[in-house]
C-alpha cells in the first residue's frame, strides 16, 4: 500500500469523500489479508492536516487507522533538497506533508 492510504477519501480523484475512508480500507486490507499477512504501508507524515490531494498522518491517526495490525518495523524518512534521509520520529513529526510530502513513515505491519 505504497503512497495510495492518503487519497482514498479526499475527493479530488472521485467524489466520494469521508473522513474516515482511510480507516475503512485498512479494515477492507485486514479482511483480505491472510492471518500472519504482511502489509507493507507508506504514508506522508508530519502535522496532520488534510490537503487538496492528500492528508498527512499523524502519530495519533496513524495509530487509528492501523489499530487492528501489529506494527512489525515502522522508519520515517524526510526530503533533503533531492534525496531522503532516515530521521527519527519527532523531527519527521514537524514536517508540513500535506500539500508536498516532506516526510513520510514506511510500516511492516502484519495481519494477527
Amino acid at each position: 500500500m505504497m503512497s495510495t492510504l492518503e487519497h482514498i477519501g479526499i475527493g479530488f480523484y472521485d467524489d466520494r469523500k469521508g473522513e474516515a475512508d482511510d480507516a475503512v480500507a485498512m479494515r477492507e486490507l485486514r479482511r483480505i489479508v491472510r492471518p500472519g499477512g504482511l502489509l507493507v504501508l507508506t504514508v506522508p507524515y508530519g502535522q496532520g492536516r488534510r490537503g487538496r490531494l492528500q492528508r498527512a498522518y499523524d502519530q495519533n491517526r496513524l495509530r487509528a487507522v492501523t489499530d487492528e495490525w501489529t506494527w512489525e518495523s515502522v522508519q520515517y524518512f524526510a526530503r533533503f533538497r533531492i534525496e531522503w534521509r532516515e530521521v527519527p520520529e519527532q523531527e519527521a513529526a514537524t514536517a508540513e506533508s500535506a500539500l508536498e510530502t516532506s516526510a513520510v513513515a514506511a510500516l511492516c505491519l502484519r495481519r494477527p
